[in-house]
This record gives C-alpha cells, structure tokens and sequence, in this order.
C-alpha cells in the first residue's frame, strides 16, 4: 500500500484526469513518487539502530556494511 498525503490531493486528481484522458505517464511518476515516500517512511519508522545490508554475492550471511540511522 502507498500513501497518498492530503497536501497531494490536487496533484493526485490532476494526474489520473491525465491518465483518463489517455497518457498514464504523469500518474505512473505520481504513484512511483508516492511508493518511494511511503516505504522510506516505513523503513525509518521501523529503524531503531543501524541495518546491515548483505553481501553483494547474494548471500546474508555475512552483514559487513551498515546503514547509519539518523535520530
């Protein structure tokens, strides 16, 4: 699921009027910017300490790099 701020609710009319009228491109940049907010939202909402990210070889063994949390 993604959110759709209040603030945004112009924006988000204006787009799907676009959509209907036959060019998708403008709502598939709205609705990709607004799944991009959302899931940073969640990340560091549910972030309390620093997330260690896996090996490049696909393995999750070895988490060696982390990303630092700002508080």
């Amino acid at each position: 699921p993604i959110t759709i701020r209040k603030e945004q609710r112009a924006e988000y009319y204006h787009v799907l009027e676009v959509a209907n009228e036959g060019d998708v491109r403008p709502f598939i940049r709205f609705i990709a910017k607004c799944t991009e907010t959302t899931l940073d939202m969640l990340l560091i909402a549910t972030t309390e300490y620093s997330v260690g990210l896996p090996e490049a070889d696909g393995s999750s063994a070895g988490c060696k790099q982390t990303i630092p949390v700002k508080t």
